[in-house]
């Protein structure tokens, strides 16, 4: 037996809500309209629309989805119904951003007239699903009434249907089968909204101010060199003395044939062995602790002949 395992959920696993009055819930939303005209150009079609009646208070026609675009089409609902107590919105850049730490012009001018914007989980159209029904029923009207070519076109059509959806077509989610849209928004008192708020209702965590760019840092591209750079010195007490002459005098080295005889070491009494025989030392001869510096500014090195040293 196999389990069936649907890829979308049930209908029936979906949950219902409406708004108990007119004006508790806005909605806003647009969608894309392609023009017959020769250059292919494409429209954005902005609507709002009340929760409870499913009235649809305001419609623009603009080049795309902007917040100027969104606040004309709002500012038009509220000066005909007046403003809403909440206002949903997805969460696009041009309506609401308090979800990415950010607000828009759209959720400043509602919360400066007292209206609450809230907005749904993100890839959750279904919170929104008044609105995106509402756009399958004008996008057939609208292919219906086809080669629109303008947006003075477009524009005509959308208020046409706007007018017969509000006034003469049923619709069957309101209270009565037979109720319209602008009965159903007349039928009840309208909610009110809050006092105006010029703070924001959620914290914004103000973006971290860049530091200043740290000197001799250089990013190098492909194939250059590193500029030459100048050594920092080193800050000390003060000054260093100047070198004694023990410690800047160079012995010079020997300018002799390589046959010549070696001189003898003056500081150790060593005699250099010669050529053709082994190296001899005198009797008096004195070993200077190995790692010791004489006084001539040099380190010795101790030499161990094959003779066995004095008793």
């Amino acid at each position: 037996m196999v389990t069936p395992e649907p890829a979308k959920r049930p209908r029936a696993s979906y949950r219902r809500f409406r708004y108990p009055d007119p004006n508790g819930c806005w909605q806003l939303d647009g969608f894309e309209v392609g023009l017959d005209d020769e250059a292919g150009s494409k429209r954005c079609v902005l609507q709002v629309e009340d929760d409870h009646s499913r009235f649809i208070l305001a419609s623009h026609v603009a080049r795309s989805e902007t917040a100027e675009a969104a606040i004309t089409v709002v500012s038009a609902a509220i000066g005909r119904h007046g403003a809403p107590a909440r206002f949903l919105t997805d969460n696009g850049t041009a309506f609401n951003l308090s979800r990415q730490g950010k607000i828009t012009q759209l959720e400043r001018y509602l919360r400066h007239l007292g209206v609450e914007p809230i907005t749904g989980r993100p890839r959750k159209p279904t919170t929104q699903g008044k609105n995106e029904r509402l756009h399958q029923t004008i996008q057939q009207f609208l292919d219906a009434h086809r080669p629109i070519r303008t947006s003075q076109r477009l524009t005509e059509l959308i208020d046409e249907f706007d007018d017969y959806y509000n006034t003469q077509r049923a619709h069957q989610a309101l209270d009565h089968p037979d109720q319209t849209p602008a009965e159903s928004y007349q039928a009840k008192p309208k909610a009110l909204p809050g006092p105006p708020t010029h703070e924001l209702a959620t914290p914004i965590t103000p973006r971290p101010t860049p530091g200043p760019i740290t000197p001799g840092i250089h990013r190098r591209m492909k194939g250059e060199r590193a500029a030459p750079t100048t050594p920092t010195p080193l800050a000390g007490p003060t000054e260093p003395s100047a070198p004694t002459a023990a410690s800047t005098s160079v012995t010079p080295r020997s300018t002799s044939a390589p046959n010549s005889p070696a001189k003898p070491c003056t500081s150790c009494s060593i005699t250099p062995p010669s050529k053709s025989s082994t190296p001899t030392v005198s009797s008096s001869a004195q070993y200077p602790t190995p790692g010791t510096i004489p006084t001539g500014g040099f380190k010795v090195l101790t030499i161990h002949p094959r003779t066995t040293r004095p008793q």
